[in-house]
């Protein structure tokens, strides 16, 4: 089965939410990322492999922490199941909400200002943060 035939039954059967539009984004080495369109809402779909699997549940904790202290993240959506991402035969599919406007530009003094505050947002919020899955 395709990759995108993959995460479009996994959205349908384990989020109730199918996907009228599935657009492949960059993939990378470990995991293949989807702009998923249902109705008028904007998902990001993440297929990773099984050896990602850990790795990614434990940022998508982290960014359901920084999400419940007011930051703009994309919130990851829990399966009907409640949780962060569901297995597959290629690994694992998580579901997160799409942040509204554009890719920052590393180059624009101001995106940079932008970034510095949120990066440093980041830092205070996730002081003392710990997940099962931490690395040793």
């Amino acid at each position: 089965m395709a990759y995108t035939d993959r995460v479009r039954s996994a959205l349908r059967a384990r989020w109730h939410r199918p996907p009228d539009r599935l657009t492949p984004l960059t993939a990378a080495s470990t995991t293949r990322g989807f702009q998923a369109y249902v109705g008028d809402t904007r998902y990001v779909a993440r297929l990773v492999t099984a050896g990602g699997r850990p790795a990614v549940e434990a940022g998508l904790a982290a960014v359901e922490h920084l999400a419940a202290r007011g930051l703009p993240v994309g919130r990851p959506i829990r399966a009907v199941d409640g949780t962060l991402a569901v297995a597959v035969p290629e690994g694992a599919v998580a579901l997160l909400r799409d942040v509204p406007g554009r890719p920052l530009d590393a180059g624009d003094p101001l995106d940079q200002h932008w970034w510095g505050d949120l990066l440093g947002r980041v830092h205070r919020a996730t002081a003392g943060f710990e997940h099962a899955a931490k690395q040793v």
